[in-house]
């Protein structure tokens, strides 16, 4: 057999018709330091011509084209080149489809969507194919030597020699199948008389030399190891016969010797093989072709609990669990009925009962006749490689989760600072007006709607921040009722106008973080929502508060008060299994597509976090209800401290400005212009480097944004302290100032504030500073 020589560069063969792609599985390839040279094809004329070409390491290809789809592409492969890897790179790929693309011979399939396992999938490929080809030639190798094995012993002849015992030993007559077992031809023998001895091996020449001094001593025959001209050791078997002559005399010593090596080497491989089959990892049957049991090796009896006696005769039946597999079970049995190999997975049932995955292939033995003797069976444990590949694809789908959760809170972060600018002018200019001696009472009152809708603006920023883990995920003491009819209204619009809402709401004081409060209603009442789908339905919200005194309430709830969160529908309801694994991460009933899994194993994390208990009571046609017990929070009092608003009075000291949005440049600056002080507004932060380190301005103040084109708040305020400028520091941010303390301390005298921002809050930071 002829097979390609390995190269250095992969060739891969992709047909897609996507361009963008092949051009992410070009750059993935790269990027995991996989050299190949990637051949692209978008239909079926291009494929088949480059099948026809030929030289192609692995072949990769979509699913679905529009002239060719999978099967036909794997069809095509079986007919110019079969022995090269095929993978399949899907967007969408049924299990039943998936499952039929390997039947037919694709060697894996990635799903466009976990593209990431693309390299793995290539690199497992071509490692199976080179073990394909290595085994392809092992193969090939041992059939060239069984046949030269077999040339030998079928013209060789035993060597047949004559030896003269004195003086000394000597070779006197030698035929020339010495020459095939030694490589010396006879020749050599006669004109070197020492060679007699120095081809026997060192540990074997006392026992010839012993026989040629003594040959009538015994006639029985011996095995010596004859060393050959190229260093190779032969298993001679010889029987010497001593010639006398006509007084008694010995003359010499003539003999017959047969190469054994064959059947020595013979006999340690059958040793090895024993060895070999009652040590092997994987479990060996031998089974007639009725299905009875004639051998099972160790493995085997360790993996079922049976012995060997207790096999013997036996039917396979006893070892597989027929309830679990069916399918594949009759799906061996055919192929065996028909003389043919099989392999696929199976449950193996113990004799305790007991079950494990196993993966199972079968193999006829034959007669010489062609005939079906025995069934070669090889059984393999794979619980645990099963149980690795579950917590894999666990593993990917919740970096799959994190990635996205991450990507969704980065871009809520963004939109929460570039909002937050915008509420700081608006604020700002709101409060402006607020402060005009030409205003009238009409304006002041929409003035008053502005800055009230602005603070519920800058609410729901800080909403977006905690979503995004840019703020501290802490906790405070709310109404639970007032966060949950919070929650509720965002949900109404997107609830169907067929579920019928009924809502019930005591005051609870609770120590909770909002934003994961908010989650907790929105996944249980999005459960119900999928629950009642399709068809009318009821949902019922209410919070009231209980006593764990209540024989009602679970046991292990703690004395004490708590509120009660409670989410009930009438949809479709839940079964025993489903309830027993319904907080399971990654455990879904909804369809691909719909669910994650993730809802109520975040929901459960969540209460447990808040020191609460949740239950759940649901009946199959009925519907299902959540209990949320969380402790109530112990406070004094209810309400806010009213505390009145800073007056702040300059006295024409100077304060540098520096924010990339004219619009708040333009409010601080008429602000703390009226306030008393002098200001300069600058656009660009390397300005007021400019300003400062060159130009040997030094205001009072510096008011300085975070987040700016090129360069940020805190580098501005490292360049100035690098450059002598120790000038106090007001430091704003749209992200809500969330900043590392540790490293603002080394900054000198910092002060923080958060966008928005109102006049109050920046009355009070300068007064901080300038102590007024």
């Amino acid at each position: 057999m002829s097979l390609p020589r390995p190269q250095s560069l992969l060739r891969i063969l992709y047909l897609e018709d996507d361009p963008v792609a092949v051009e992410m599985v070009r750059s993935l390839l790269a990027e995991e330091k996989i050299a190949c040279e990637l051949l692209h094809v978008d239909d079926h004329s291009g494929y088949e011509q480059a099948l026809r070409a030929g030289g192609f390491d692995l072949i990769l290809s979509d699913f679905n084209l529009p002239s060719i789809d999978g099967f036909e592409a794997l069809r095509l492969r079986e007919q110019s080149s079969p022995s090269t890897p095929f993978i399949v790179i899907s967007g969408a790929l049924g299990e039943h489809t998936a499952v039929d693309t390997l039947k037919r011979g694709a060697t894996d399939f990635v799903l466009k969507d976990s593209l990431m396992r693309l390299p793995s999938a290539v690199r497992r490929a071509l490692s199976e194919s080179r073990e394909h080809d290595r085994r392809l030639l092992a193969e090939e190798a041992l059939k060239r030597s069984e046949e030269r094995f077999r040339r030998l012993a079928e013209n060789a002849s035993d060597i047949i020699v004559r030896y003269t015992c004195r003086p000394s030993p000597a070779v006197e007559y030698i035929n020339s199948a010495i020459q095939a077992i030694t490589g010396y031809h006879p020749e050599d023998f006669y004109h070197d008389p020492g060679l007699c001895l120095s081809v026997i091996h060192p540990d074997d020449r006392p026992v010839l030399e012993r026989r040629l001094a003594q040959p009538a001593v015994s006639p029985d025959s011996f095995v010596l190891r004859w060393c050959g001209r190229d260093g190779h050791v032969a298993h001679i078997e010889q029987r010497l016969t001593p010639v006398f002559d006509k007084t008694g005399g010995v003359v010499a010593v003539e003999g017959i010797g047969r190469d054994i090596t064959d059947r020595i080497l013979a006999e340690e491989q059958i040793r090895l093989l024993s060895e070999a089959i009652a040590q092997s990892p994987v479990g060996i049957v031998i089974v007639e072709p009725d299905d009875t049991l004639v051998f099972a090796n160790r493995h085997l009896c360790e993996l079922s609990g049976y012995s060997p006696i207790e096999l013997h005769g036996r039917s396979t039946r006893l070892l597989f669990a027929d309830n679990v597999a069916v399918e594949a079970l009759k799906e061996m049995d055919q192929r065996r009925s028909e003389g043919l190999p099989w392999n696929g997975e199976l449950v193996l049932r113990a004799k305790d009962g007991t079950t494990r995955q196993i993966r199972a292939m079968i193999a006829p033995l034959r007669a010489p006749d062609g005939s079906v003797r025995h069934f070669l069976g090889v059984l393999e444990d794979i619980s645990l490689w099963k149980s690795e590949q579950q917590r894999r694809r666990d593993l990917e789908t919740q970096l799959f989760q994190a990635q996205k959760m991450e990507a969704i809170g980065a871009l809520a972060g963004g939109i929460a600072h570039d909002f937050n600018n915008i509420l700081t002018a608006i604020i700002g200019f709101a409060e402006l007006l607020g402060q005009s001696p030409r205003r009238d009472p009409e304006d002041e009152v929409l003035i008053r709607h502005v800055l009230t809708a602005s603070r519920r603006a800058k609410d729901l920023v800080a909403q977006i921040l905690s979503f995004s883990r840019i703020q501290e995920q802490s906790q405070v003491v709310v109404n639970l009722s007032h966060v949950a009819a919070e929650a509720l209204r965002l949900l109404r619009a997107s609830l169907p106008t067929t579920i019928e809402i009924h809502r019930s709401f005591e005051n609870a004081l609770v120590l909770a973080n909002p934003t994961q409060i908010h989650q907790v209603v929105l996944n249980l009442c999005t459960n119900a929502e999928h629950a009642m789908r399709g068809r009318p339905g009821r949902l019922s919200i209410s919070v009231k508060v209980v006593n764990a005194s209540n024989g009602s309430l679970p046991r292990d709830l703690p004395p004490g008060d708590y509120a009660c969160l409670s989410i009930e529908d009438t949809g479709h309801g839940m079964d025993a299994a489903t309830k027993a694994r319904m907080f399971e991460r990654f455990f879904t009933t909804k369809k691909p597509g719909e669910g994650t899994g993730l809802g109520l194993s975040v929901v459960q994390s969540i209460v447990k976090n808040h020191s609460g208990v949740i239950t759940v009571d649901s009946s199959v046609g009925v519907g299902t209800r959540f209990d949320v017990f969380l402790p109530l929070a112990q406070v004094c009092a209810i309400g806010a401290e009213v505390r009145p608003a800073a007056v702040i009075k300059g006295h024409g000291q100077t304060i540098f400005v520096v924010d990339d949005e004219i619009s708040i440049l333009t409010f601080l600056g008429l602000r703390l212009e009226r306030m008393g002080f002098k200001v300069r507004r600058f656009n660009d932060p390397l300005d007021v480097i400019n300003a400062i380190a060159h130009l040997g301005q030094q205001p009072d103040l510096i008011i300085t944004d975070q987040t700016m084109p090129g360069l940020t708040g805190i580098n501005l305020i490292r360049r100035l302290r690098s450059a002598g400028c120790q000038t106090p520091v007001i430091l704003s941010s749209g992200y809500g100032g969330s900043h590392n303390e540790e490293s603002l301390s080394s900054l000198g005298e910092v002060t923080t504030i958060a966008k928005p921002f109102t006049g109050e809050t920046l009355a009070q930071a300068l007064s901080s500073v300038f102590r007024l």
